[in-house]
């Protein structure tokens, strides 16, 4: 496209002549073309005829077409004929606006608090006398105190855990007990009304004992457990204690039926005596290389004045659990 040069300033130029200004802009026109005539101009009238308009009191109502036959009349057909047609009002639609606002109002009221807070954040870290922040290694469980402390644990629960088959240990009490209460309950006598020796039993359940410690745990007061306390877990072995009971209790309620020592009071004689202790010997003898594994038993330990101790209780849980004194 080509540049028109100009020397008009268009700041100081007058103002322009329109096309339909100009004098020639409609050409040669003649002004007698437009003048009227010199007569009237009359419009053309209808000649009148003999038609007579029909009074609208005495016109007669026009027919509604004839609907087919055999087929009812709608009423709802009648009641759009003679109502008028509804005018439709073009329905608001609903916008997202509302809850656009609503959202916006949301995040405003989240982002806000977070927005003023990080100034506050880089203020302190920016000023110069912020106060460093260290961790004093003394003031927490490190792993060298707690290795320690499982150490000192581990050695307590093999000490426990070895003296289990010494001849003063708990654990003999606790077997003997509950194995002559048991004997009661099953068979209506005492062992010494039928000539057994509880000791007999209770060395047969230590016979093979052994264990493995698998875990050591030590927690410090200050980890929100109130006192410092350990656990110690373990897999024990023992003879097979269930499959004896099984096996000797059956064998038992035979003898017993069968030697007329079932549901009266009779004691047994010497001899019955003697032959039911030869059946309790044997039921051990074949039990003696059965053995069983149970596993992840237990011993808690706490933090006392001279180091640590097993927490009440827990020996004799333990042995219940190992020995199935239950």
């Amino acid at each position: 496209m080509k540049r028109r040069d100009s020397q008009i300033d268009p700041f100081n130029a007058g103002e322009p002549e329109l096309p339909w200004e100009s004098p020639d802009a409609y050409g040669d026109h003649d002004e007698d073309a437009c003048e009227l005539p010199d007569h009237s101009y009359e419009s053309p009238t209808k000649a009148p005829d003999d038609y007579d308009a029909p009074d609208a009191a005495t016109a007669p109502a026009p027919k509604k077409p004839a609907q087919p036959k055999g087929r009812r009349t709608s009423r709802r057909a009648d009641a759009r004929d003679n109502a008028a047609a509804p005018v439709s009002t073009p329905k608001r639609k609903r916008g997202c606006g509302c809850l656009v606002l609503i959202l916006i109002v949301i995040a405003i009221n989240v982002l806000l608090p977070v927005l003023a807070f990080i100034p506050h954040c880089t203020g302190i870290m920016l000023e110069d006398d912020a106060v460093e922040v260290t961790w004093d290694a003394s003031d927490s469980y490190e792993d060298e105190e707690r290795e320690e402390d499982e150490a000192e644990i581990e050695v307590l629960a093999e000490d426990t855990l070895d003296t289990v088959t010494a001849p003063e240990s708990p654990a003999r009490s606790l077997i003997a007990s509950h194995f002559e209460q048991d004997f009661q309950q099953n068979l209506g006598y005492t062992v010494q009304d039928l000539g057994i020796d509880t000791d007999d039993y209770v060395e047969w359940a230590l016979t093979g004992f052994d264990y493995d410690i698998t875990d050591v745990f030590a927690f410090d007061d200050s980890e929100g457990w109130g006192e410092a306390y350990g656990s110690v877990y373990f897999d024990a072995t023992t003879p097979d204690i269930f499959a004896f009971k099984d096996s000797f209790y059956a064998a038992a309620h035979e003898f017993l039926a069968q030697n007329n020592l079932i549901g009266i009071d009779v004691m047994p004689n010497d001899a019955q005596r003697a032959s039911f202790q030869a059946l309790f010997d044997e039921q051990l003898d074949a039990f003696r290389t059965t053995v069983t594994t149970t596993s992840t038993a237990n011993l808690e330990t706490k933090e006392g004045s001279d180091g640590w101790v097993l927490a009440d209780g827990t020996y004799d849980s333990a042995m219940e659990y190992i020995f199935k004194l239950y």
